[in-house]
């Protein structure tokens, strides 16, 4: 996965859930996002279901515009049942045809 197309994601996930979102993260593994003085920060989420994913909005949405993804950053998302509907998962594919609030 794309650590830069997740850090975008983050940054909307409170609308994207408001927006009705169904996924549910199975595990969202987040290494070595760089903050600012060089300092490094992972983040490992597990079975986040939307309610979880909606109430951490505002908190993911901060921790997106804080951190940078570079060469050492990596990202594993899984999902055991996809929804291939679901605008959450459309925004980590990169896919502009989902209609962006």
């Amino acid at each position: 996965m794309d650590g830069l197309l997740l850090l975008a994601a983050l940054r909307r996930v409170e609308t994207l859930y408001g927006r009705g979102a169904t996924t549910t993260l199975t595990t969202c593994q987040l290494e070595q996002l760089r903050l600012p003085g060089d300092a490094r920060l992972d983040l490992t989420l597990t079975n986040a279901s939307p309610q979880t994913m909606k109430a951490l909005g505002e908190l993911l949405s901060t921790l997106a515009r804080l951190v940078e993804a570079d060469a050492k950053t990596n990202v594993f998302i899984t999902v055991e049942e996809p929804d291939e509907a679901c605008v959450f998962l459309k925004e980590l594919k990169g896919d502009a045809s989902h209609g962006k609030a």
